[in-house]
């Protein structure tokens, strides 16, 4: 058995100013549209599921913060099978988890070869006295098929069918042979004496580089074709069908040929072609492309503040790497004395390889002079998968500038670095 996810860990920088706004759990911005993640979440293990290896529902509560504090409560999860009543499934409280079986969660109807979509309300009961509080995850979608029965044939091929395409369908570069038959050729010679062989599964295409500790409704769905090599386990995805909701329900509709969606390589996600493989799991960990975020204070652009009146303001964050860099986490801070609590905001924003994401905020400074500062940090828990690749250059993540300096008290700059730590760059 192949299992490659782990838990992406946090760098931090010791910066006073840097670390309150990389750690607070303020609100996070994904793609710069606010988003407020659930307290409690849904989750199905595998998309597209065999009879004999039924998939999973689960439900994880996490804190409540109200005003800065933990708020107890408990939670009601309600689930409706494929426009069915909803009915209660789960009772969870802060921190724990329920789950099991799908069949054994919802019903028999559950494990139907075919497709399915199951909604899921929670109903909160929060404090004391409880005040109660109602909302709607987003809908999960799997299907089944029965491997014995030929019926299944178009769902199973979600899974295995990218075996059987010719290679070249996926990549000009490469020929005729089957996929399967392509991959065992770079594969086998690299193998260590304990790697296992390949293995497929399905998977949900949006977690090769979605965040995951958002939950959003699903799009597409992939077949993944496992493989490890001296230890490493590596991944390639292929987009094998897609996800609608129309006026009638939901639709899936198969790929025909798939669409090759890209790679994990020791977990870290890659872009490039199929082709490219080969070159890239020969090369040390060290020396393959990797991303390098970088904010500079010329990188924060204003206009000219007034007392109190809005100002606008664009953040550019740089990749100045070789490699696409997904769901880096950027932390904002302004206001005007570094020894009093700035207000702080969060985005999570992609940035490709030698390309660039903007921020534009809308900022107002009493004073008509103050700070604001940026942090970008590459591994976050924001960061796919269980992503660990080092910045190559990290004392350029964290900038600050001045607003209106001529406004500003004299060595105004100078307490904001002294504040701020080593690392940040100031203007």
């Amino acid at each position: 058995m192949l299992v490659s996810r782990t838990m992406p860990a946090t760098r931090i920088r010791s910066a006073a100013i840097c670390l309150v706004v990389c750690v607070l759990a303020s609100p996070v911005d994904a793609a710069t549209q606010s988003i407020e993640a659930p307290v409690v979440t849904a989750s199905i293990g595998r998309p597209v599921n065999s009879t004999s290896d039924l998939p999973s529902l689960g439900f994880i509560a996490t804190t409540l913060v109200r005003d800065g504090r933990a708020v107890p409560y408990i939670a009601k999860v309600f689930a409706a099978l494929d426009g069915g009543a909803f009915t209660l499934v789960a009772t969870v409280q802060p921190e724990k988890g329920q789950g099991g079986r799908i069949d054994r969660m919802l019903s028999e109807l559950a494990v139907r070869p075919g497709f399915h979509a199951v909604r899921v309300r929670v109903e909160l009961k929060i404090g004391e006295p409880a005040t109660s509080e109602t909302y709607t995850l987003p809908p999960l979608f799997y299907a089944v098929y029965d491997p014995s029965s030929e019926s299944s044939a178009n769902v199973r091929a979600l899974v295995y069918g990218p075996a059987s395409t010719p290679a070249k369908e996926f990549d000009a570069q490469l020929g005729d042979e089957p996929l399967a038959a392509w991959l065992s050729g770079v594969v086998s010679p690299r193998r260590g004496p304990r790697d296992n062989p390949p293995e497929w599964w399905s998977d949900y295409c949006d977690n090769r580089t979605d965040d995951p500790t958002s939950q959003t409704s699903p799009t597409a769905i992939c077949s993944v074709v496992a493989f490890q090599m001296q230890g490493e386990i590596d991944e390639i995805w292929f987009r094998t069908a897609d996800i609608r909701e129309t006026e009638d329900g939901i639709e899936w509709v198969p790929l025909a040929p798939a669409k090759y969606e890209g790679m994990t390589l020791n977990d870290v996600p890659e872009s490039r072609r199929l082709s490219a493989l080969p070159g890239l799991i020969d090369l040390p960990r060290e020396s393959r492309p990797a991303g390098d975020i970088s904010i500079l204070p010329d990188d924060i652009v204003t206009a000219t503040a007034l007392p109190g009146a809005p100002l606008d303001v664009t953040v550019t964050v740089r990749n100045i790497g070789h490699q696409d860099l997904h769901k880096v986490l950027v932390g904002l801070a302004w206001g005007v004395d570094a020894a009093s609590r700035p207000a702080l905001r969060q985005v999570v924003v992609d940035v490709p390889q030698q390309g660039t994401a903007e921020i534009k905020l809308q900022l107002a400074f009493p004073n008509g002079y103050g700070f604001l500062m940026a942090h970008a940090l590459s591994i976050s828990e924001h960061s796919p998968f269980g992503t660990w690749t080092p910045d190559p250059t990290p004392d350029d993540d964290c900038a600050f500038r001045v607003i209106n300096p001529q406004r500003a008290p004299q060595r105004y700059k100078e307490t904001l670095l002294a504040a701020s730590g080593p690392g940040c760059t100031a203007k």
